[in-house]
């Protein structure tokens, strides 16, 4: 019996000190709990502050398109549809560049500074003093002297062998030509390029030009190597073109700015873009086309014109 009292007595020692340990690992247990309790509260903070900052920027994204639109419109005066004034459009201040029908970029800037340098042309940068020129009168051959042209109103015309629009300006010219001759709008023609066998009553340059010669200069001039350059009575330049365009009033001599015609002669269907030109990630609300007609669209309206298989404006 003693052995058992014994017994009984090493089992209830050992008892309290297991409930021990029990007691020691359930607030472990509990505090595990409350941490995953915790973790799902904080995951789900975090997303709806991801969705609001999501809003937030979507919202602030909106109001920018807005704003753009907005000034957009103080940019471009048009609405789809509308018929444009082609000068009025490629010379606007706002306008940075274009991008003519060939998909060539055209910065305004680098051709209104071209425009500036034409402007400082001199006939005697062409030719020297000495320099002779070939004519007809009355079906004869006649010698004029570069003194003798100078203080007259002059048109160098770079003449185009290929280009069939300048045959029709040339018959143009030839007429106005006749016309003013013996008047006081009179003027003289340095024609470069003249064909074998052609009889037009105009001045040729001498047939040997240097390395400095006019061809070279105009060359520079002239965006496709030909064209008119048109000096005023005082030896300005008043235009210099490669698509000298018919005009009843003052033709041959004046067109508007040599800006305007620098920038018309580059371009005939294009694509404008101004400051506020929105195409990345295929957005082209800033971005406009239009047709050889004048017609003003969205570039987005055209692509949807050309998928549906309509003709191209």
């Amino acid at each position: 019996m003693p052995a058992i009292d014994e017994q009984q007595q090493e089992d209830e020692e050992i008892m309290p000190a297991i409930d021990d340990e029990e007691e020691e690992i359930m607030p472990a247990i509990d505090e595990q709990q409350e941490e995953e309790e915790i973790m799902p509260a904080i995951d789900e903070q975090q997303v709806v502050n991801a969705s609001l900052a999501e809003l937030g920027r979507i919202d602030r994204k909106r109001e920018k398109r807005k704003k753009e639109k907005m000034d957009l419109r103080k940019v471009i005066p048009y609405k789809i549809g509308d018929r444009v004034d082609l000068r009025d459009l490629l010379c606007n201040q706002n306008r940075d560049y274009l991008i003519n029908n060939k998909g060539y970029k055209i910065n305004v800037a680098d051709l209104k500074d071209k425009a500036e340098r034409v402007k400082d042309m001199k006939l005697e940068m062409l030719w020297r003093p000495k320099t002779v020129f070939m004519g007809k009168l009355l079906s004869k051959e006649v010698s004029v002297g570069f003194s003798e042209i100078v203080g007259k109103r002059i048109m160098v015309f770079c003449d185009s062998n290929f280009n069939q629009f300048y045959g029709k300006f040339k018959m143009k010219l030839l007429q106005r030509y006749m016309e003013t001759k013996g008047t006081g709008d009179e003027f003289e023609v340095i024609h470069i390029g003249v064909r074998d066998g052609e009889d037009v009553p105009w001045l040729r340059p001498p047939t040997y030009f240097g390395p400095s010669s006019a061809v070279e200069a105009l060359s520079r001039i002239f965006h496709y190597g030909y064209g008119i350059l048109a000096f005023d009575c005082d030896g300005k330049v008043v235009r210099a073109t490669s698509k000298p365009r018919f005009l009843t009033e003052n033709f041959p001599f004046y067109a508007g700015s040599i800006e305007e015609e620098k920038l018309i002669e580059r371009t005939s269907r294009l694509l404008a873009k101004g400051t506020l030109q929105r195409s990345r990630g295929g957005e082209y609300e800033a971005d406009f086309v239009v047709g050889s007609s004048g017609i003003f669209t969205t570039i987005a309206k055209a692509l949807e014109h050309k998928k549906d298989g309509h003709r191209k404006l």
